[in-house]
């Protein structure tokens, strides 16, 4: 009995070590072609190729060496150094004429992940049974559909732009749902997947602190990282990275590390703090969360982090002082409104207020288009694309996404939103509260509600760059607690 446990380890290591090998040599592949076409006029052969890789490195990985958590892995190294690998690849010739082609090295991660999700739902659809809350989710698919066809202002860009920034955080949720069949008999690998992200925090705050040392206006920026590539495809020909933001009468610096975009920086490091609330507590992790925690301030990221200190909040009243949901939510969403009014209408001159115009503007004009305007109508990359600066068009829902969902999809759209949300976060502390409160539940039912709370006044928080990962997680526990009954991910070894 003792032989054959010993031989299936060893062959559990030999297959292990197979798709690791497999998976390195898939990055470097990656790697390459995404320099490669970084740099490309005519980009379709090499994208095509790419995109066909990654097809058949989510079947192999997934169905023949059964490590699906490699996907998850290549998604957050994804997210991470998408920015420098253009930059990088722009140095190896001049072929790039605009950085038209970059947008869609963008968006390689969604579609990444929107292959991963078709791929495991033929597999898995019998294992998927929808809660109540999820089955929302297909009237709002006929609701952008039905919207997008509509006539409105915008045009075909933007309308792809939202239809993806919109259905992306049920993508990453699904994900989720589905990986975890996949990974049923060994849940606890997500732990690896949250380890891997910590790391790749810290490592981007380090990177972030030496080029803040390095001038903004160095030639760095652009013959070593060609910036203006990465700029162009974000919408921003011509312009300005955002590498500082107004704070009264002064502009203050932000770090963007490799990430060369200080939301996104800001998300991430958000995202491995979150992630360091699930690991054991021991004194490596307290230097390590004061690290990562130093870098979001330096990043001055606001959405962030007002998602990490109100996940913070949450977990010590409902597990620290155990007051109920209901009984915390009223006080906290009166206190937030109030404040919220004050900053508001207090005349400091900050980039705040612009987040704060475009929600309380749709909301206010709501009455007089209940159905919305149109998918791709308003909102930032809709300001971009017509050449008009966010904050002259926060009426349509600029820098906040359900400020924009609102003006787009108008009340069914939101309204499909909130159930979603709430539905999710009920759910989910239907099982915290069986016998002892459950400490990671009341972390995930948190991460919800702050992302519900600052979708409010950021457009960007709930797409697979910025709370993608901490979303595929929800949805990943959300079928362990309907398979099992009860939340089994008890240690992170």
């Amino acid at each position: 009995m003792i032989d054959i446990s010993v031989k299936f380890q060893q062959f559990n290591s030999r297959v292990n070590n197979t798709a690791l090998f497999y998976y390195l040599l898939f990055l470097i592949l990656h790697t390459l072609l995404y320099c490669y076409i970084s740099n490309l006029h005519n980009v379709k052969i090499s994208y095509i190729f790419l995109v066909l890789n990654s097809m058949l490195f989510v079947v192999l990985i997934t169905s023949y060496f059964k490590q699906p958590i490699f996907l998850l892995y290549h998604l957050v190294f994804s997210i991470v150094f998408q920015n420098v690998l253009v930059g990088i690849g722009n140095t190896f010739t001049s072929y790039q004429t605009s950085g038209l082609n970059v947008k869609l090295l963008f968006i390689y991660k969604e579609l990444l992940a929107g292959l991963i999700l078709i791929y495991l739902f033929t597999r898995y659809i019998n294992s998927l049974k929808f809660i109540k809350f999820e089955k929302f989710f297909i009237p709002l698919l006929l609701w952008i559909g039905f919207s997008t066809i509509m006539p409105s202002v915008a045009n075909w860009e933007s309308k792809f732009f939202y239809i993806r920034q919109y259905l992306m955080v049920f993508i990453c949720y699904f994900l989720g749902r589905l990986i975890y069949f996949s990974l049923k008999n060994n849940p606890k690998k997500i732990y690896s997947v949250f380890k891997m992200t910590i790391w790749l925090g810290l490592l981007s705050v380090i990177f972030g602190i030496i080029f803040n040392f390095i001038g903004r206006d160095s030639h760095v920026w652009q013959d070593w990282f060609n910036l203006k590539y990465v700029l162009e495809a974000k919408g921003l020909e011509g312009g300005d990275p955002n590498w500082d933001t107004p704070l009264g009468p002064y502009l203050v610096p932000r770090m963007f590390s490799i990430f060369f975009d200080v939301i996104t920086a800001s998300y991430f490091l958000m995202v491995a703090l979150v992630c360091t609330l699930f690991m054991k507590k021991n004194i490596p992790l307290i230097f390590i969360r004061v690290i990562l925690f130093v870098g979001l301030l330096l990043t001055l990221g606001k959405g962030a982090l007002a998602i990490y200190l109100l996940v913070l909040v949450w977990i010590f009243f409902l597990y620290v002082v155990k007051i109920r949901p209901r009984t915390f939510v009223t006080p906290l969403m009166s206190f937030l409104t109030l404040f919220f009014l004050i900053a508001y209408h207090s005349g400091f001159r900050s980039s705040a207020i612009v987040h704060f115009e475009g929600f309380i503007q749709p909301l206010l004009n709501s009455p007089t288009h209940p159905f919305g305007n149109g998918i791709g109508s308003g909102g930032v990359y809709y300001a971009m694309l017509e050449g008009i600066d966010a904050w002259e068009v926060s009426s349509m829902g600029t820098e906040s996404f359900l400020g924009s969902l609102l003006y787009q999809l108008g009340y069914p759209g939101i309204i499909f939103y909130l159930v979603f949300f709430i539905g999710c976060i009920r759910y989910m502390l239907k099982f915290a509260y069986k016998g002892r409160i459950e400490y990671k539940l009341v972390v995930l039912t948190g991460i919800m509600f702050a992302l519900l709370l600052v979708s409010s006044f950021q457009e960007a928080t709930l797409g697979l760059n910025y709370s993608g990962i901490l979303t595929i997680v929800v949805g990943f526990t959300i079928s362990l607690l309907q398979e099992c009954g009860k939340f089994e991910l008890t240690s992170d070894k």
